[in-house]
């Protein structure tokens, strides 16, 4: 459980999903609209400049980012637990920030936007 707004409103941890739909919704207009066409005028012009397959790509490099800094956050909460002597007690929470596992939900989402979307295209077309 987290507090969120000074204490007032408490949120679970697994609340953290809803970030990646949240992300997901604010990067579209943004994705379709300024990087699209800035990356096809980067790769010299029309809409086949930059193939489905370099979207794919893209977003799963994006996702394999996104496991490695899930592994970072893991390794720092099984550090921080260590410290703490809570290693062998999984009845207690890790004194840890939720606010650690951000940018590996914002990256899931990132990676979805640069993959599915050309995916359902693909599968469309």
């Amino acid at each position: 459980m987290w507090r969120f707004g000074g204490g007032g409103l408490v949120v679970p941890s697994a609340g953290l999903q809803c970030l990646v739909s949240f992300t997901y919704i604010a990067l579209l207009p943004v994705y379709d609209r300024m990087a699209m066409p800035l990356a096809r005028r980067l790769a010299g012009g029309g809409r086949d400049s930059i193939t489905m397959l370099q979207h794919v790509g893209a977003g799963m490099a994006t996702a394999c980012l996104a496991t490695v800094v899930a592994a970072l956050v893991e390794a720092r909460r099984l550090r921080v637990a260590r410290d703490t002597g809570l290693m062998d007690r999984p009845d207690v929470t890790v004194p840890m920030d939720v606010w650690w596992l951000v940018p590996q939900h914002v990256l899931v989402s990132v990676a979805e936007v640069l993959a599915v979307i050309e995916l359902k295209e693909f599968f469309y077309d």
